[in-house]
């Protein structure tokens, strides 16, 4: 967001440059998003279209680590022993 100058190369350009390289099958990801918007999840199905109908096989996500349970559990772990052990919370851990 903002005025600033977006991560470069583009995507959709990036896509693009594979196909005329004969790379048929790509594995996409965003490691700088530890959760996916509904504009990445967008995004990403107009990319596998584009790239599908330019001659490309296949076109997979990665997705965040938001839907990677043992992330998840750590990351709950973490803010439990931050917040102390007599939180009521910590019982959701299991």
């Amino acid at each position: 967001m903002g005025f600033g100058r977006w991560t470069e190369p583009e995507i959709s350009d990036h896509l693009k440059e594979l196909i005329v390289e004969e790379k048929r099958r790509v594995l996409l990801m965003a490691p700088g998003f530890i959760v996916d918007c509904l504009e990445t999840v967008g995004d990403f199905k107009k990319y596998r279209f584009d790239f599908i109908s330019s001659g490309g096989e296949e076109l997979r996500y990665v997705g965040a680590l938001n839907d990677f349970q043992p992330w998840v559990t750590s990351v709950a772990q973490h803010v439990t022993t931050k917040i102390g052990n007599n939180c009521e919370e910590k019982r959701l851990l299991g």
